[in-house]
């Protein structure tokens, strides 16, 4: 099996059901055959806002100035891409390890 990633962010990108055909052909130049797995995080208003502030990057500051405004776009955000399976995990807490992500991905088939 050959595995390839793309990181976000991908907010700007949730509304357009074709985006992962499309940055597979303009992009990546993946074949069309691949099967898309797209792993989604969630964690709580609280948790996110305390690791934002906490990496300390330049470009959070505008999120960070008001917090509650970028949370109500960000975490309302709904993925309309296709064809793709979903992977879903709570990342509030103590996070992900990587005994959960095993577990999801063999919970595939």
């Amino acid at each position: 099996m050959t595995r390839s990633s793309s990181t976000p962010p991908f907010g700007r990108y949730f509304s357009d059901p074709g985006y992962l055909t499309s940055l597979a052909d303009d992009r990546y130049g993946w074949p069309r055959d691949i099967e898309y797995l797209v792993v989604r995080v969630r964690v709580d208003k609280e948790t996110a806002h305390a690791r934002v502030r906490a990496r300390g990057h330049a470009r959070d500051a505008s999120k960070l100035a008001d917090w509650d405004a970028f949370w109500d776009k960000a975490s309302t955000a709904e993925c309309r891409w296709t064809g793709a399976r979903i992977l879903e995990f709570d990342n509030g807490g103590q996070g992900i390890d990587a005994d959960l992500v095993e577990q999801g991905l063999d919970g595939l088939g």
